[in-house]
């Protein structure tokens, strides 16, 4: 999964992705985005979303994403466009 600039598609580095469980509102873990934009969370069963912030953006937050049918453990990643603002 890539985080890009919304206007102009190229891919932003160093933004940083978190991922929650949204049934504790807690913090699971951080990563910063690598020179290609990329980044990917390794969970287990729950419910999640993912937020994504950078100097000279408005902030980004998924809508919540229900792995709770899950088999095993799933990689979280989507494409995420970033608005140019703040």
């Amino acid at each position: 999964a890539r985080v890009r600039d919304a206007q102009t598609g190229k891919t932003l580095a160093f933004a940083v992705a978190r991922i929650f469980d949204s049934t504790f509102d807690k913090l699971l873990e951080t990563q910063i985005t690598d020179k290609n934009g990329r980044y990917g969370f390794l969970v287990g069963k729950g419910n999640f979303y993912i937020t994504v912030e950078k100097s000279g953006y408005g902030p980004y937050r998924s809508e919540i994403m229900d792995l709770t049918k899950a088999e095993a453990s799933e990689i979280v990643k989507r494409d995420i466009k970033l608005k140019p603002g703040r």
